[in-house]
Order: structure tokens, then C-alpha cells, then sequence
């Protein structure tokens, strides 16, 4: 199962809200736009990736008690992530070319603290970058990262 969406609303100023607002806007926007596209998103990435995976029900489970608790996310570091993507990359017309994986990396060495993969998904997804979801916790993007010359670990 593939599944191909873009975001309808781009929030700009994500990273500035505070951190009850951002959280809003994930529980009661975010999460059901791709719940809506069969995408359960946490912090670890979709939980609906495998559905013949024997985990796949006790996954569920935890994805729905998380959701209640507003535990899916951290909502900081989607707001840091948000600004690095903001500022460092940009949306594509053509292509799925950028891994969920490799950019979560890349990113959380920007920023010298873990990032999860989830977290990026969701703040890539609030800056309007087009996602595709396949059968696996990662996603590829539309998007491209401008060339970061003067970061610690060499061009991005």
C-alpha cells in the first residue's frame, strides 16, 4: 500500500506558538488529516505499516492510548525541526527524492540532539512538503535541502 498526500494547510509560524497552541494544532489538525490518508504517525513514524506484522495490533493499541495522551509527538522538537526546514529546504514539484530516514538524521546532527523520525515527518508535513507513505515507517518527500555551508559537520 502506497499513500501519497499533501498537506492542506501550511501553519508559517509553528516554531513561534507556544507549546499548548502547536500541540493543538497536531492533536486536532495533523493527526487527523493523516488518519484521514490511513496514516497513524508518531514519533517512531507510521504505525500502520505492516498490517501482517503479529506487533501490528499491540502497535495500534499503543498508537490510540498515545493519542489520548497527547504522547505521540514531542512537540518542541517538531517546533526546532520545523524552523531547520523552514529555513533549509524546500518543496519540489517532481520527484519523491528525500527519505524520512536520512533527513531525520541529517537534521538531528544539524541540531546536535536526536531528532525522531516521526517528529520530522510531522514538521515537514506542517511546512506543506508533500509526503509518500509505503509499506514501512518511513516516508519519501518531495523536497530538497538547500546547501548548508557553515554547520559543523561540512555541507548537508
Amino acid at each position: 500500500m502506497s499513500v501519497t498526500f499533501m498537506p492542506t494547510g501550511v501553519v508559517h509560524d509553528f516554531d513561534t506558538l507556544t507549546l499548548k497552541v502547536a500541540e493543538n494544532i497536531v492533536y486536532d489538525k495533523l493527526v487527523p488529516f493523516c488518519e484521514s490518508n490511513h496514516v497513524y504517525l508518531s514519533k517512531f513514524g507510521n504505525h500502520f505499516s505492516n498490517e501482517a506484522s503479529p506487533n501490528h495490533t499491540s502497535s495500534m493499541r499503543t498508537y490510540y492510548d498515545e493519542k489520548t495522551a497527547h504522547t505521540l509527538f514531542n512537540i518542541e522538537r517538531i517546533q526546532r525541526a520545523f524552523r531547520f526546514i523552514k529555513e533549509n529546504i524546500s518543496a519540489t514539484s517532481t520527484g519523491y527524492k528525500t527519505e524520512s530516514y536520512q533527513l531525520a538524521d541529517g537534521v538531528a546532527l544539524f541540531q546536535e540532539e536526536p531528532l525522531r523520525q516521526g517528529d520530522l515527518i510531522a514538521a515537514m508535513l506542517l511546512n506543506g512538503i508533500t509526503a509518500r507513505f509505503k509499506d514501512h515507517v518511513n516516508c519519501e518527500f518531495k523536497a530538497k535541502v538547500n546547501s548548508i555551508q557553515d554547520q559543523p559537520y561540512g555541507r548537508f
